[in-house]
């Protein structure tokens, strides 16, 4: 009479022909994993780096906007000019220097500021418009730049 295989039997049977993994395999994959995580990790650093650059260029942009809006609702020049003793943009009124308005520290981003904010600033009218068009290089540590220019019509674009 023939006997059929239970469940069990053919279970037992299929385990005991399955073969493990070696060491020597198991260590390629792992090395391999390794290696496109490595390669992952400097692509995600250099990433950041570059979109903390210009999220500081943005916001450099949008003081310069504020300077401009705040010069339009206060109905009095504002004067934008880099701080000498900290790396931060300071908004304050023409007429009376020291009293600030708003303060943007970019020093933390690893930018400096350079071109005619360091020297006079940048002079917003309550019509909107500035004293002279004016431009702002923004330069990171690799040396890269940016340049932020403001309009005579008092319009800041970055370039």
């Amino acid at each position: 009479m023939d006997r059929s295989r239970s469940e069990s039997e053919v279970f037992v049977e299929t385990v005991r022909d399955q073969r493990g993994a070696s060491l020597t395999e198991l260590m390629m994959v792992l090395g391999f994993m390794g290696l496109v995580g490595a390669m992952a990790g400097e692509s995600f650093v250099a990433t950041a780096g570059r979109q903390q650059n210009r999220a500081a260029v943005a916001e450099v942009a949008a003081e310069l906007r504020a300077a401009r809006q705040l010069a339009i609702v206060r109905r009095e020049p504002m004067r934008v000019r880099a701080g000498s003793a900290v790396p931060a943009l300071i908004i304050e009124p023409a007429d009376t220097p020291g009293l600030m308005i708003r303060r943007y520290d970019y020093g933390q981003r690893g930018v400096a500021l350079e071109g005619s904010i360091r020297t006079k600033g940048i002079l917003f009218y309550p019509s909107g418009r500035t004293a002279t068009p004016s431009s702002v290089t923004i330069r990171n540590a690799k040396q890269e730049e940016w340049r932020i220019t403001v309009s005579l019509l008092g319009r800041v674009s970055v370039q």
